[in-house]
């Protein structure tokens, strides 16, 4: 771990002392979405994408820049702040990796607006982002202890105004004083742990809900919003360097490349076509390749991390699962393909036979861009595999 020397008492005595000029900045638009973003009018490469005219995202994109670095103060304080908080509870087994954290403490701009054009909402909740490591996870003692020192450094969890209703069907428990009430204030809290190792007693009463399970990939962590001078901080909290090792690697070569599938125009329709089931069947085929891949690493991980042992299961892909993924792929675009000829047999006009053309144009070339990526993914965890 790169740890920086501090000194707490003097840094907790600075930022205490500084005057709160940031108020609420992280959604300061004024704005309402009656309807999604155009994705078409931005681009999310390297460079911006300026419009020849004034749209919004050109008035979103300005916004976005300059509030990246307004950003930047209350990022770097905050990571001081975990430092600080990592040392004094280092006994417990908490630790903070300034470098892994300093990578991007601020999320980049164009990722706020992809995710603005892809939920069609300014709401962007996790701009300002940094993890804990804690080895024992489970223990519930030990979260307890870094919310009590982030209230000492003013950094309070964030809760949010819910429906009575909604607050019932996440599982909060209400007092009858709550039950009066139209609407209840939940903790921006998600403990995404093996509940059978956890100890539900020591979970406060307001938090007990925020306990859920695992995700699909046996991937685990908790996750958390606090708030200070306007500003919503997430912090993660893993089991350890190798377990964030795992979730960046799992993010770039299978997560963010798997979810680009939603992209495509056919997998938005909700039809009983054949070749449309057919085609979405494939697709799952195939994440479900990858999300055993997925598994292996969080396990592995959580085997090096909480475990302190080495013993790990291989990442390889064996030659069946070669052939497999190439004949998803040859048998989903002739199902995309099979598809979008169905319905141009239905359209009536040249103008739709002609639209649906494109459309499956445009399906056709994300697929192929998808099934590069993917392919790339294999032969990176097939090398990994004879580097370990």
């Amino acid at each position: 771990m790169n740890i920086l020397a501090i000194n707490p008492v003097n840094l907790k005595q600075n930022i205490n002392s500084e005057k709160v000029t940031n108020t609420q900045r992280q959604n300061s638009y004024g704005l309402t979405m009656s309807k999604p973003l155009a994705a078409d009018t931005v681009s999310f490469g390297e460079k911006i994408f300026t419009p020849k005219k004034a749209t919004v995202l050109d008035f979103i994109t300005s916004k976005e820049l300059k509030l990246h670095k307004e950003l930047q103060e209350p990022a770097a304080t905050f990571l001081k702040v975990l430092e600080a908080i990592s040392l004094k509870l280092a006994h417990l087994g908490v630790e903070f990796d300034v470098a892994y954290c300093s990578k991007k403490p601020v999320k980049d701009v164009n990722r706020c607006i992809e995710k603005m054009v892809g939920s069609g909402s300014l709401d962007i909740r996790d701009r300002l982002r940094a993890s804990l490591f804690v080895k024992d996870i489970y223990n519930m003692d030990i979260l307890n202890e870094i919310f009590r020192e982030l209230d000492e450094w003013n950094y309070k969890l964030h809760y949010d105004k819910v429906p009575l209703e909604d607050a019932l069907e996440a599982g909060y428990r209400p007092t009858e004083k709550d039950l009066k009430k139209k609407n209840i204030k939940l903790p921006d809290l998600d403990m995404r742990l093996d509940r059978s190792r956890v100890d539900e007693e020591k979970i406060p009463r307001e938090l007990k809900h925020c306990l859920s399970h695992p995700q699909a990939t046996g991937y685990e962590d908790i996750q958390f919003r606090v708030e200070k001078g306007g500003n919503l901080h997430e912090i993660i909290i893993l089991m350890g360097k190798n377990y964030a090792k795992a979730k960046d690697e799992d993010s770039k070569y299978i997560y963010s490349r798997c979810r680009k599938f939603k992209e495509l125009n056919f997998t938005k329709q909700e039809e009983n076509n054949p070749n449309l089931i057919a085609a979405k069947g494939y697709i799952e085929a195939i994440k479900t390749m990858f999300r055993e891949i997925s598994t292996k690493l969080f396990a592995n991980a959580k085997q090096k991390d909480h475990y302190n042992t080495d013993t790990v299961r291989p990442l390889e892909f064996k030659l069946s699962e070669f052939i497999n993924f190439n004949t998803y792929f040859v048998e989903l675009e002739n199902c995309v393909q099979n598809y979008y000829n169905d319905k141009k047999l239905e359209a009536t006009t040249r103008g739709a036979k002609a639209a649906l053309g494109k459309e499956l144009e445009k399906d056709l070339e994300k697929l192929q861009k998808i099934r590069s990526e993917l392919d790339e993914s294999l032969k990176h965890f097939q090398e990994q595999k004879k580097n370990d």
